[in-house]
């Protein structure tokens, strides 16, 4: 998985960043579009670490590398944000070495939640978003893959690979992000759109799934349900039939308008009454 550059392969053996960490297996325990994910542990400190691998002799996982090494840099000591341990290039491969936690809110959703450690964990992830909002970055890739959770249910946010910092009101053309999370204007991206709001219409979508286990445009067939997705044709009839919470039916109702004007901001979301 990585690939070695043939001065470390001949002659006595150099020593890299790699002899810092243990490393039982570089079999990955998860993979992403723009990387692989390997588990193992820092030596001198028992550490658990996860090593996130990118090929960057593909110019675009190159700027993906790069990107993501900027905004983890700029969020050390930031206890919300997943934090950086190191960073290192052997051969063709960027590596990135990141504390690791015990579960992915997708993972972790699999157990269930009782009501008040479902509104701590979404509290949580929607101050990680108002406060890297605060810092002039948005995310765009707002899931529940990309949010970790500890054993003791503290979250942390992470994958950075298409983040931005806005410049004012800077418009952004490319669609990125994952597919059923991204917002009617991502969709449209050749019109423009603030990254912003853009986020908040994601986690809107996050908070869904996490409660129901389905996207609010879930229908009968997968044309149907793809159809709706693509005209933002959104219900939140699951969410009413699951009983849940009122007030959290209406933030969510809120953060899923397809006007940006009209939508909240996540200092908003913060201060909602669900959060009150």
């Amino acid at each position: 998985f990585i690939t070695f550059h043939p001065s470390l392969m001949n002659g006595p053996r150099q020593r890299t960043p790699l002899d810092r960490y243990l490393v039982p297996s570089w079999e990955p325990f998860q993979q992403g579009i723009s990387g692989r994910i390997v588990s193992g542990t820092e030596k001198k400190t028992g550490l658990p670490v996860a090593f996130k691998i990118i090929d960057i002799s593909n110019d675009s996982l190159r700027e993906v590398y790069g990107r993501e090494r900027h905004f983890l840099s700029k969020l050390r000591n930031k206890g919300e944000f997943v934090q950086l341990i190191d960073s290192f290039i052997i051969g063709n491969s960027g590596v990135l070495v990141m504390e690791r936690k015990s579960f992915d809110l997708y993972d972790r959703s699999d157990s269930g939640f009782s009501l008040s450690s479902l509104r701590r964990i979404l509290y949580q992830i929607a101050v990680c978003l108002r406060n890297l909002h605060r810092l002039g970055i948005a995310h765009l890739d707002v899931k529940p893959e990309n949010v970790l959770v500890d054993n003791n249910d503290n979250v942390s946010l992470c994958d950075f690979g298409t983040a931005v910092e806005p410049y004012k009101k800077q418009l952004f053309f490319d669609c990125v992000g994952s597919h059923f999370y991204l917002s009617p204007e991502v969709l449209q991206a050749y019109y423009g759109y603030n990254a912003f709001p853009a986020d908040v219409w994601s986690l809107g979508i996050l908070f869904h799934v996490v409660i129901s286990g389905t996207f609010p445009f879930q229908a009968a067939s997968e044309e149907e349900t793809l159809a709706n997705y693509q005209h933002s044709k959104i219900s939140l009839e699951e969410l009413k039939r699951m009983n849940a919470p009122p007030k959290l039916v209406d933030l969510i109702s809120k953060m899923l308008v397809v006007d940006t004007n009209e939508r909240l901001s996540m200092q908003e979301v913060v201060q909602h009454p669900y959060f009150m």
